[in-house]
Order: structure tokens, then sequence, then C-alpha cells
């Protein structure tokens, strides 16, 4: 896959975790609450599972830069999104059989038209 491929994949998970970086570490009720509307469980679900790959890949980085910009994104998603669309198509280009095979596999669950996987490593 080229690189504008992998920023098409990364800006279309981030766009699912962007509306609840602020809460995506509470639970669903809470969430409703304090956004002040009903949110699906699923699309919900779908944001935290975004979250979680991104949380666990950054972790193993040697670097904390992914981590750094993880936890700035979800406090102000709006302003750190273009790094983090960047970040995150970096990483996938970077390595298309590990983190990559993993973003496309997350981002085909809601897709009606499904990516091929890349080949793994």
């Amino acid at each position: 896959m080229d690189n504008k491929i992998w920023t098409q994949v990364a800006h279309e998970a981030i766009e699912r975790l962007a509306p609840y970086g602020p809460v995506i570490l509470l639970g669903l009720e809470s969430v409703r609450r304090q956004m002040g509307r009903h949110v699906e469980r699923r699309e919900f679900v779908t944001a935290k599972s975004v979250y979680a790959l991104f949380k666990a890949t950054f972790e193993r980085d040697e670097t904390p830069k992914g981590q750094q910009l993880l936890e700035q994104f979800v406090k102000e998603p709006g302003q750190h999104q273009a790094e983090m669309v960047t970040l995150v198509a970096e990483k996938a280009a970077r390595s298309p059989g590990d983190f990559g095979r993993k973003l496309v596999a997350l981002t085909n669950r809601w897709r009606e038209e499904k990516r091929p996987l890349p080949p793994a490593s």
C-alpha cells in the first residue's frame, strides 16, 4: 500500500475516535451523560477499539512520542488530529504486516468496501 492509502486508513480510524477523545476512558453511560446525547453502543465500542490499538502499539514503541501524542489527542482531538493521522500513517507504512494489518482489519469492520490486508511480513 502506498502512503496515500495509509493516510486514508489512518484518517478514517481517527475520525471514529475523535468525537470520543475526552471521554474514551469512561463507560458508555457516563459518556452519554457527559456528552448530553444518546451514543450508540456500537459507535462507542468502535472508538474504544481504535484507541486500544493505538495505545497498545505506542506503548511498545521505543520513543514516547506516540503515547504523548495520543494523550494530547484524546484531550483535544481537534488540535491534534492532523498530527495523529500523520503519525499513524507513517507507523502503518513502516510496519504493514503488523500495525498496518491490524489497522486495516479494524477499519474493515465498519467499511462496506473492504480493503485488502497487506501481506504479513
